[in-house]
């Protein structure tokens, strides 16, 4: 079988070497978001993994709740994120806190241009900052505090 020009890109697991000083990575999985224009993303960190639980076998809410009641990293496996954009219109910045929520915050800025930012995500609060036109961006909630259902 041929391996995933994605998954197996040798940027992405060159660029994970060098974040985690580690020789070896073994790529597992591919996230793909689709954003419409929006108003800014919420500060979060990704589902983490855990030895023997994953997320082929447990709610992402039960691996969230245990990420964040830290009484698992003896047992956490860390992980790479390639975050990589195919946007040059207006917003949609990353955004994310490397030194915790109290710490500075950090910007990438688009345009971008076919780069990716390699971090880890699962531990590093991060978020996408509006993007698209304002107008367009659908609203935060429906002034009930409830937010918009599809309609198709």
């Amino acid at each position: 079988m041929e391996p995933n020009p994605i998954l197996h890109n040798h940027r992405f697991i060159d660029a994970a070497r060098a974040l985690f000083g580690r020789s070896t990575i073994r790529p597992t999985f591919i996230v793909v978001n689709l954003n419409a224009p929006m108003p800014a993303g919420p500060i979060h960190v990704d589902v983490p993994t855990f030895r023997g639980v994953t997320r082929e076998q447990y709610p992402l809410g039960w691996l969230i709740a245990m990420g964040g009641s830290e009484l698992f990293e003896r047992w956490r496996v860390i992980q790479a994120g390639a975050v990589s954009w195919f946007y040059d219109g207006l917003g949609g910045n990353f955004e994310y806190w490397p030194e915790g929520r109290d710490g500075p915050m950090c910007t990438e800025r688009p345009p971008f241009h076919n780069v990716a930012i390699m971090a880890d995500n699962d531990r590093m609060y991060h978020r996408i900052w509006k993007g698209g036109r304002a107008q367009r961006a659908a609203p935060a909630d429906d002034g009930r505090g409830r937010a918009p259902r599809c309609r198709w």
